[in-house]
């Protein structure tokens, strides 16, 4: 069969592509190998209730706006954060399909108090509340002048070709602020991987680098240079419901035919190529994307993809319904960092979406591997369930555990995947190998670079795959 474009893979990507081509009028065929349209953005569907996968956010401003947008053509995987000068471009695409609204800033719980979200949410204004202020300033003070690890460099610097996050963040931080914040956080995250996460791909795990001169400035009574981040999120819905609308509208578009099947041998054009499916169905693509993994990509070109075992950190998510008369402070998202706690992160849905019902719908993440290790729990969901609610109580964040109602335990053994050296050096060498025999593919979701796959980067990269191939055709 010839066909227009083919997109394989289901991530977000895909779904993003398909829906722009087919609204200019071209045809689309989407081969997914396995797993849920979407991926990880399909999120959870519990009864008749939407979860999201933990917190999933959109982003309409960024730190990169000062260095102009540029055509999207020009966006760069291969460039930490790129996609922040197209948040605007993410933002229209939103504009154009559902309602957003901003949530209420980000909150963490340190030092057993609620205080402004100084991980994910940058809001330098809790910087003087921490306990430890006084001694993180007068540590800052002392420090020498940082040099090739100063948080300027962490874009392109060639120290943080290899530096560890945990040099790098006790630089430009100090060793307090990092022990007391970034480290427990972290460590609740990536557990016993921790120490390898490389400084360049902090925001992997959610953790921020500051400069040092911006932390010292702002703890000696100066105004923060920047507002803390907005996060935007569906009004009345949840992204994995936005994603299903999407895919639903795909369903039922003639444009766009989506189908199963497991790659097992690509012959690259330029562009496009002969793609032959397991079940022996041959898609002759005048346009080809690939948005699955790059060492299936590898494997389809002929190669033999890298054996090496990477580190990947067993993740679980609590999904829950709690009843707001009987929870305590509302929040959007709440960090948590006393390492007191096996919990790291509780997002409430419905906060978020602006509901005002009288249940909300909770997605609590945690590491698997490090909440068994602290309480040896059984192998049993209930077990495990009773032990967050537990420590949702102890958090002050429900009154009792009868507050909740629905619990439900998704177990994600490699749901994480650590950006280390040697995650790196397997993904530049199949890429090494899919650059050379297979230029003219283009390349979205984990194969197009190292670690990115925001939501934002898959949006960026869907448009700008649509954008392509509408420009070809055109010509």
């Amino acid at each position: 069969m010839t066909v227009d474009v083919v997109v394989v893979g289901g991530s977000l990507a895909a779904l993003v592509a398909a829906a722009d081509l087919a609204e200019a009028g071209q045809d689309v065929t989407l081969v997914k190998p396995g797993g849920a349209w979407g991926g990880y953005f399909a999120g959870f569907k519990v009864g008749d209730l939407t979860f999201d996968a933990g917190m999933v956010m959109l982003e309409f401003t960024a730190f990169a706006q000062q260095a102009g947008i540029g055509d999207i053509g020009s966006y760069d995987p291969a460039v930490r954060n790129d996609v922040g000068r197209f948040a605007s471009v993410v933002q229209d695409w939103a504009a154009s399909r559902f309602s957003t609204r901003e949530i209420a800033p980000l909150s963490m719980q340190i030092g057993g108090e609620i205080l402004p979200d100084l991980i994910m949410g940058n809001d330098l204004a809790a910087l003087t509340q921490l306990l430890f202020a006084d001694a993180t300033l007068a540590q800052l003070r002392s420090m020498p002048t940082v040099t090739s690890l100063h948080a300027r460099e962490k874009a392109r610097g060639e120290a943080y070709e290899t530096c560890g996050f945990e040099a790098a963040s006790r630089a430009n931080h100090g060793d307090l602020f990092h022990d007391r914040l970034m480290a427990p956080f972290l460590s609740k995250v990536l557990g016993p991987h921790a120490e390898h996460l490389l400084a360049r791909y902090h925001r992997i795990p959610w953790l921020p680098l500051y400069w040092p001169e911006t932390l010292q400035a702002v703890l000696e009574g100066d105004k923060p240079p920047f507002e803390p981040s907005p996060l935007e999120y569906p009004v009345g819905s949840t992204v994995a419901g936005v994603v299903a609308a999407l895919t639903s509208s795909l369903e039922g578009s003639s444009r766009v035919r989506m189908m199963e099947g497991v790659p097992v041998r690509l012959t690259p054009g330029n562009p496009g190529g002969l793609l032959e499916l397991a079940d022996g169905s041959i898609l002759a693509a005048r346009h080809l994307a690939w948005t699955h993994t790059p060492a299936a990509l590898v494997q389809a070109l002929g190669e033999t993809p890298e054996l090496a075992s990477l580190r990947r950190a067993p993740l679980a998510l609590a999904l829950l319904t709690v009843r707001r008369d009987e929870a305590g402070e509302t929040f959007s998202v709440l960090q948590i960092i006393d390492p007191e706690f096996g919990l790291y992160r509780v997002t409430d849905l419905d906060v978020c979406a602006g509901s005002q019902d009288g249940m909300s719908r909770w997605v609590v993440e945690f590491n698997l591997q490090v909440f068994e290790a602290r309480y040896g729990l059984a192998d049993t969901d209930d077990q495990v369930l009773e032990q967050v609610v537990l420590e949702l109580q102890k958090l002050g964040l429900i009154a009792a555990p009868e507050a909740v109602s629905t619990m439900v335990l998704k177990r994600i053994p490699g749901g994480f995947a650590v950006p280390d050296q040697e995650s790196l050096r397997v993904w530049r060498s199949e890429r090494t190998t899919i650059d050379r025999l297979a230029p003219g593919i283009d390349l979205m979701g984990a194969t197009s670079g190292f670690m990115v796959t925001s939501l934002n980067d898959q949006v960026v990269q869907g448009l700008k795959f649509s954008r392509k191939v509408q420009d070809a055709l055109a010509t």
